[in-house]
């Protein structure tokens, strides 16, 4: 269409999507940001529905999953992800992953927590062309 005053833009992303930048910044933002951050989980939609895997454990549904990590923010005045760093995301299918190690703090009063390790996290591709999060390991972190 050529209508005065506007413009036609393309955005190569929509027709040429870069899964490793994808994934990585999935798992970076939509992952570590909404756990260790003191508000309330909110990336809901970018879990698997038949269930996932949290650090060996497996739910059926979201809910039981918000519930854990809402008691975990619950024990602490501010929280904050002080590093992360991808070290490798494959995308052969139908696997794809991100691994990577961080780091984070909790502060409760006077109280500092450290958590650091290693991660690894599975996604599948949905039907919807979205990655979905199906199994998380966080290394150094256990929030039951």
């Amino acid at each position: 269409m050529d209508l005065p005053g506007w413009t036609n833009n393309y955005i190569y992303d929509e027709f040429h999507p870069d899964p490793v930048y994808d994934n990585s910044r999935l798992v970076q933002e939509d992952l570590f940001h909404d756990i260790f951050r003191k508000e309330e989980l909110f990336c809901e939609l970018q879990y698997v529905k038949e269930g996932f895997v949290f650090n060996n454990t497996e739910y059926k549904d979201y809910k039981p999953y918000f519930e854990m990590m809402s008691r975990f923010k619950s024990l602490f005045d501010e929280i904050e992800l002080v590093e992360f760093n991808v070290t490798n995301c494959s995308v052969s299918t139908p696997n794809y992953e991100v691994h990577g190690n961080y780091e984070a703090k909790a502060n409760s009063g006077t109280n500092e927590v450290i958590f650091r390790g290693n991660f690894k996290v599975e996604l599948l591709f949905s039907e919807l062309g979205y990655w979905d999060m199906k199994s998380i390991q966080i290394e150094g972190f256990n929030p039951e």
